[in-house]
């Protein structure tokens, strides 16, 4: 039912790459009505099978032992927003936290992968951890897209599976850390309007 070799597997490489903190951050799988989801107060970068916690959509622990993540509203209101997502990853890479922090939206017009393959990159102002207004905030920003940034807090992402959507947070924190140094530069060349909607079209498809 679900891959826990391959779950702790990119839950180490997440941290190796500094894409996820030891506290921070959340990640879940869906499998129909149950979810495959980190426990609160693990450390990430050292996370076992036997650590991972399976639960319902009632928040009910169906396997395993512990506290499931004290994000777990947000996966859940996420996964019933759209019938395509199966995964989630929630964390605090440093360049989507610096835009964060600023209240600065990423734009999804100025490099071509991104906008393919994340569309809409949403902006949600601060707004409680754990709280319902946050998970109903942050899954009404996948409407138009992969990818949510939360402000004064992290980066939200989601995958048709979990290589998908640990591809999708690499790829966020690359264009973050691209667009915050063209500022450094001085300039950030956009895309071309025609072709901002050409590949959107493509997101849109593909999705």
């Amino acid at each position: 039912m679900f891959d826990k070799k391959e779950f702790v597997s990119i839950c180490s490489n997440l941290y190796q790459k500094q894409l996820i903190g030891g506290y921070g951050g959340n990640i879940s799988v869906r499998d129909n009505d149950l979810l495959l989801i980190t426990p609160t107060g693990v450390n990430k970068g050292i996370l076992k099978e036997e650590d991972l916690l399976i639960v319902d959509f009632n928040g009910k622990v169906v396997e395993g032992k512990g506290e499931p993540s004290s994000e777990i509203l947000m996966h859940f209101e996420t996964y019933k927003k759209r019938e395509d997502i199966k995964a989630i990853i929630h964390s605090h890479p440093p360049f989507c936290v610096s835009l964060s922090l600023s209240g600065t939206k990423l734009p999804d017009n100025i490099l071509p992968e991104t906008t393919i393959h994340l569309g809409t990159i949403a902006f949600v102002p601060y707004i409680p951890p754990g709280t319902m207004e946050l998970a109903k905030g942050v899954s009404n920003g996948f409407e138009g897209g992969d990818a949510v940034i939360m402000g004064n807090h992290g980066v939200t992402v989601v995958g048709k599976n979990l290589l998908d959507a640990y591809n999708k947070i690499e790829l966020v924190e690359e264009t973050a850390k691209a667009y915050i140094f063209s500022k450094i530069i001085g300039k950030t060349n956009l895309l071309p309007e025609i072709d901002s909607k050409v590949l959107l079209d493509m997101y849109k498809k593909m999705r």
